[in-house]
This record gives C-alpha cells, structure tokens and sequence, in this order.
C-alpha cells in the first residue's frame, strides 16, 4: 500500500497543467510570471520545476474572504508553502496582499503569464483578469483553473471577457486561458 502511495504521490508532483504546457511548448526564453492563490505552494512549486522561470511573483493574503462564512486560521498555509518553496527563494517574491491591493506593486507589461486561482465567484475572477491583463506583455498568456461546471462564476467571467475582447480562449481539464494581443 504505501509503494501505490508513493507511485500516485509522484505522479502528482510531477503533473503541469495544460496551461503550463502551453508555456513551454511555446515560450522558451526565461519568464517572469505571477500566481495568484498560492496555498500552500503546489502549483507553483509545478510552475517553478517545470518552466524556465527567472521571477514569480507569489500572491496570497492568507486569509478568509469577506463573504465568507469560515474564519479558519489561514497562517499555517501560508507557512506550508513558505517551507515547500524555499528551495526556489532565489527566483520568488511574495506578496502578502489582496490581488486588487498586489496588482500596484507590478509594472505594466512585465510579465509572461498570469495565473489566477483564487476566489471563484463571477465578479473576483473578473476583476483579476481586468486588472492582471495590462501586467501581461503582449503575446504573454493568462489563465486559471477550474474552468468547470462545479464553478460556474469563473466560466462565466473568462468566457463573457474573451468575447468581449475578441480572444480566442483555450481550455482544457478544467485550466482555461488565452493570450494577450
């Protein structure tokens, strides 16, 4: 039993989304990218194994969203993915803020990619995808996860903001993006 956990576990570890097989099928220069919603550090801990990555800004406040019923104590994700990511400190800057609060901290038309995992509520993923896609350079690409039916609001938001902005957008196994003209 513990051999099959092992096998699974390094399948997982060694999983990138289709959105970052994108990235490296076609991008091949070093790239500076942002996650937002790190928790506790898988995905970009994927991201930073598997891409050229020079810089990645790491954006999480770590802690419950307003509308939220929950009050959990976030603080010990936020240390998890400290300690899984420490071995790429050279490479990663956290922001320890609201996406909407980070988002000035970045110079326009600095990065290669944008990543957004956090909040799946309609108006939240709406609101990254405005404000993250002048951080994109042209050609760069944003995109998600859980493009899926179990989170209607991000479909709903990534879909109306492709046809709104006449992008072609791409999805697949529930990670949606497209790339900035």
């Amino acid at each position: 039993m513990k051999n099959i956990i092992n096998e699974i576990t390094n399948f997982q570890v060694k999983k990138i989304r289709l959105m970052f097989q994108f990235i490296k099928k076609n991008y091949k220069h070093e790239l500076t990218g942002i996650e937002i919603g790190v928790f506790k550090g898988e995905n970009a801990n994927h991201i930073l194994s598997n891409l050229k990555i020079k810089k990645l800004y790491l954006i999480d406040y770590y802690k419950p969203f307003e509308r939220s019923k929950e009050r959990a104590d976030y603080s010990h994700l936020k240390q998890i993915a400290i300690e899984n990511l420490s071995r790429f400190n050279d490479k990663i800057f956290w922001i320890y803020k609201k996406s909407e609060d980070a988002v000035v901290s970045l110079a326009d038309s600095s990065c290669d990619f944008v990543y957004i995992n956090r909040n799946h509520d309609y108006e939240y993923v709406k609101k990254d995808i405005e404000l993250f896609l002048p951080k994109i350079k042209s050609g760069g690409v944003i995109g998600g996860h859980d493009f899926r039916v179990t989170h209607l609001g991000v479909i709903r938001a990534v879909s109306e903001f492709a046809d709104i902005n006449d992008l072609k957008l791409y999805y697949q196994n529930s990670d949606w993006w497209f790339i900035k003209k």
